[in-house]
């Protein structure tokens, strides 16, 4: 998360972010939080907090970081709160996961100064 920034402000870049691609496309998008469940042909963009309860044919979880797609790995160095919030967020990547009928796309980041 960016300095001075909330979760709900980074959420909202992000799902803005995410919607701009197709939209250049030409393809319909409908945010979930204007979503009212009706049936759309629209591209639904969301974060993962609103699209629980919901299920899609196709998920794409865009930005993940590559420490929620690694065994979880802790050390000396790492605190109760950090091992707490990798917890959480893996939890809520599973919640994304799982809102997929038919597939699941995850692109994944590397954390700075990480060579692949």
């Amino acid at each position: 998360m960016s300095a001075g920034g909330s979760a709900w402000t980074e959420a909202t870049w992000q799902v803005r972010d995410a919607a701009m691609v197709p939209c250049t496309a030409g393809i319909p998008v409908r945010e979930l939080t204007d979503y009212d469940g009706s049936s759309t042909d629209a591209v639904k963009v969301g974060t993962i907090k609103r699209a629980k309860g919901l299920e899609f044919k196709q998920v794409l979880l865009p930005w993940i970081s590559e420490r929620l797609m690694s065994p979880a790995i802790t050390g000396a160095a790492w605190t109760d709160s950090q091992i707490e919030r990798d917890e959480r967020d893996r939890r809520e990547l599973f919640v994304g996961v799982t809102r997929a009928r038919d597939g699941v796309l995850v692109g994944w980041f590397a954390a700075q100064g990480a060579t692949a």
